[in-house]
C-alpha cells in the first residue's frame, strides 16, 4: 500500500489557547506556553507514524511528539463524537451531561448546557485567550455553542460533519437552513468547487491568524 498523508482537519477540532500577556502592554511577565488540543474522530492508536504506522505519514505530528511528550497510554470517555467532546469540555463523565449518544442530524432540541466550570473558562481564568476551530457537535442553538462555554473565538461547524468543498451540512440535516456554518452562508455551485477553498485550507488559514 502506498503511504498516505493524513489530514487531521477533516473531522476534528483544534482547541487553542494563547496567553493574554502576548496582546497587552505593561510590564513583562513570564511567558506562559501556548496550548493546542487536537481532537480527531476515529483516529486509532496505530494511525500515526510516530506510533508505528507504515501506511500513513504524519510528519508534523511526529515532530510534535519528538519535541514534546509522547504518551503510551490514553483513555477516551466514549467511542463516539458528542460524548467524547462533552467530557473534554466539562471534565465530567458524558452521562452526567446527558450524553449517551451522538447528536443526530437536525436534532435541535438537545445540546451541552453551559456551566460555570469548563475547560475554556478555566484557561481564561489562567490568563489565556481561547479559540476552537473545526467540529463542535454539541448542539445547534447559540446557548449550546462554543462561545457560550467560554471560547473567545469559534470558526467551524456545529453538525457531525460537513461537505469538504461546499462547506454545507448534509441534506438530511433539517437545521441546515437555520444554522449555516461559520465557513460560508451560501451554497457554492459545483462549477466553482475546483477553485474554492477546501475545508482544511479554510480552517488552517483562520487558525493561523489566531496565533499571530
Amino acid at each position: 500500500m502506498k503511504p498516505m498523508d493524513l489530514l487531521l482537519w477533516l473531522c476534528c477540532a483544534a482547541l487553542g489557547a494563547v496567553p493574554n500577556c502576548a496582546f497587552a502592554g505593561g510590564p513583562r511577565v513570564p511567558q506562559q506556553p501556548n496550548i493546542v488540543v487536537i481532537v480527531a474522530d476515529d483516529l486509532g492508536y496505530g494511525d500515526l507514524s510516530c506510533y508505528g504506522s507504515k501506511d500513513i505519514r504524519t510528519p508534523r505530528l511526529d515532530q510534535l511528539a519528538k519535541q514534546g511528550v509522547r504518551l503510551t497510554d490514553a483513555y477516551a470517555n466514549a467511542a463516539v463524537c458528542s460524548p467524547t467532546r462533552a467530557a473534554l469540555i466539562t471534565g465530567r463523565y458524558p452521562q452526567r451531561s446527558g450524553f449517551e449518544y451522538v447528536i443526530d442530524y437536525g436534532q435541535t432540541d438537545f445540546g451541552l448546557s453551559a456551566t460555570k466550570t469548563s475547560l475554556p473558562r478555566l484557561l481564561k481564568e489562567g490568563g489565556y485567550r481561547t479559540a476552537l476551530f473545526g467540529k463542535w457537535h454539541l448542539g445547534y442553538k447559540k446557548e449550546w455553542g462554543p462561545n457560550a462555554h467560554g471560547f473567545d473565538e469559534f470558526f467551524g461547524f456545529l453538525a457531525a460533519d460537513l461537505d469538504y468543498y461546499s462547506h454545507r451540512e448534509p441534506p438530511e440535516c433539517r437545521a441546515c437552513t437555520r444554522t449555516p456554518s461559520k465557513l460560508t452562508k451560501k451554497v457554492i455551485s459545483p462549477i466553482s468547487l475546483r477553485n474554492g477553498p477546501s475545508l482544511s485550507s479554510a480552517r488552517t488559514r483562520k487558525s493561523r491568524s489566531f496565533w499571530k
